[in-house]
């Protein structure tokens, strides 16, 4: 990992007010030195994404992402977000498949390939969300699980100039305070390497992990050679411990 930018993805889920997003936002940047290694890509809600993106054009350090968007171009569906409309307000990542949207929302795999090709399509990066349940993870169907949520991805039109962003993120791990240890995780990277390898050698892939990261274990898991990157949820939303955070993993 020495030669490789880190990325670390905040993903403050349905979380802060609009003031108080700002001044998290403006937090974490005057708190963060401009020679950090690492790539940050700010994922609030929608209502922040306009005035975030105005806040981080001056700092290379910073990116925006949006944590969910419709599967289609446009039309009647009150309440959703296009890929398009994000793209137009500065969004340079969406985040595709969190499990928590898979599991509340019930979002289908035909529902998540076609999030996909409207955030390529709209030349935005994708980070597409896989991981296992507890019951799998116990009864040692992780390989399983993981290949087939992969699966879609044999759909998508995407060249070597395009990069995508693969998050194995643990069901039984999100927001419980349970980690997964090094050995799970390197376990989980190994398969995605693999079929990546086998299915899409030209594609420039990214694989993060996310699963009740925070500042006092996030520079572990830099121990995975393949790893790019850490996907945050709550250590992300309070200034101080996201920026021991970056620090952490900076000086890694």
């Amino acid at each position: 990992m020495q030669n490789k930018k880190k990325i670390i993805v905040a993903n403050w889920k349905m979380n802060k007010g609009y003031i108080e997003g700002l001044l998290l936002t403006n937090s974490v940047i005057s708190s963060t030195p401009s020679h950090y290694d690492l790539q940050i890509v700010f994922c609030p809600p929608f209502i922040h994404l306009q005035t975030m993106a105005a806040m981080i054009k001056d700092y290379p350090l910073f990116s925006l992402g949006a944590q969910n968007c419709h599967e289609e171009k446009n039309g009647a569906y009150t309440g959703e977000i296009s890929a398009e409309m994000l793209s137009s307000v500065g969004v340079q990542y969406v985040i595709v498949g969190h499990s928590e949207r898979r599991n509340y929302c019930k979002e289908s795999d035909d529902q998540l390939r076609k999030k996909l090709v409207q955030v390529v399509e709209n030349k935005m990066i994708p980070i597409f969300c896989i991981g296992e349940s507890l019951e799998d993870f116990q009864n040692n169907n992780t390989k399983l699980v993981l290949e087939r949520q992969l699966e879609i991805l044999k759909t998508l039109d995407i060249d070597n100039e395009n990069p995508f962003f693969i998050a194995y993120e643990p069901v039984w791990s999100i927001g419980t305070g349970k980690n997964a240890n090094i050995y799970e995780v390197n376990h989980a990277v190994q398969i995605i390497e693999k079929f990546i390898e086998a299915q899409f050698s030209h594609w420039k892939v990214k694989i993060l992990y996310g699963g009740s990261v925070n500042e006092k274990n996030a520079n572990s898991f830099f121990e995975i050679e393949r790893l790019d990157g850490l996907l945050v949820g709550g250590a992300s939303l309070k200034s101080p411990e996201f920026t021991e955070l970056l620090k952490n993993v900076s000086l890694k």
